[in-house]
């Protein structure tokens, strides 16, 4: 088995990777995109994908993920995406282990324990969806589902709640906390590809997802493609800005997509509405109305 390494730019990576998957044992194979060598066609033989990125959100390093995922990525063990746009150079598609590696499985197994205690807070931010009894709701970017009861008490019986993630150890997790079948549908997906047909969707809850997107735009017009007019998308962290920088280290970035300088123009050029945007210390949450 080996790892493939992704480069979109001259010089971009693979860093420190590469000393520490070589001291692990495992064998590299690099695919120098910007010098014209193709994406595998298939991933047999691949077992983790490391994507490197170039300056700030390169719209290759996204198209590289979108085509490898569409040969069968949902079959790795792990995958990360890593950009040079901050200083640490961390992942935009999950937590980052040492080495660069992301390690899905363990993350999962890991993650209802981790976060138990903001479950009160995600769903009082729910709660903010106006969902009515019979409406369909979608969490995008689930995990390990702990949401997913809360707009299930909106809507109802009659109702419907999706529980959508890109990794299927996630909602493998979910599915053994018993948030499957009744509660609510778990879908393996991309959410810049929803498998889902225009207009279907009452609301969306995206809790820490749109700002580990390399297409965050592109995000919010294909969330607003299957929502219906009026229907509300609120996206919420149980911390601010603030607090997460100083938690990690670093100063507030002013590329970052949730600044209110830069989310309302995205939101709005997406088809959305901004009703509210709050950055306090304790939760960040903007509301966000699906305009007709």
């Amino acid at each position: 088995m080996a790892v493939l390494v992704v480069e979109h730019v001259p010089g971009e990576g693979p860093y420190a990777i590469g000393p520490a998957l070589d001291a692990a044992g495992l064998r590299t194979r690099l695919c120098r995109v910007w010098a014209g060598d193709a994406l595998p066609e298939s991933l047999a033989g691949i077992e983790a994908l490391v994507v490197m990125g170039g300056p700030i959100r390169p719209q290759g390093g996204a198209h590289g993920v979108r085509c490898v995922r569409s040969q069968g990525g949902g079959s790795l063990s792990y995958w990360t995406y890593l950009s040079d746009s901050d200083n640490a150079a961390r992942a935009r598609a999950g937590r980052r282990a040492p080495g660069g590696i992301c390690q899905t499985r363990p993350r999962a197994a890991r993650w209802e324990a981790r976060f138990a205690a903001d479950t009160p807070a995600y769903a009082s931010a729910v709660a903010r969806m106006g969902l009515r009894p019979g409406q369909t709701a979608l969490d995008l970017g689930c995990g390990a589902g702990r949401v997913l009861p809360a707009p299930r008490a909106e809507v109802g019986d009659k109702g419907t709640v999706l529980g959508v993630d890109v990794t299927p150890a996630m909602l493998t997790a979910a599915a053994r906390e018993g948030r499957d079948g009744d509660l609510a549908h778990l879908l393996v997906a991309d959410c810049l590809r929803l498998p889902l047909p225009s207009g279907t969707v009452d609301g969306i809850f995206s809790a820490g997802l749109l700002d580990h997107l390399a297409e965050p735009a592109a995000a919010l017009r294909e969330w607003a493609r299957v929502v219906r007019p009026g229907g509300t998308l609120p996206l919420f962290h149980p911390s601010g800005r603030a607090e997460r920088a100083a938690r990690h280290g670093r100063p507030l970035s002013p590329d970052d997509p949730l600044a209110e300088p830069n989310l309302r123009p995205m939101l709005t050029a997406g088809g959305w509405h901004t009703g509210e945007y709050d950055d306090a210390r304790a939760n960040f949450l903007t509301r966000a109305v699906r305009t007709g």
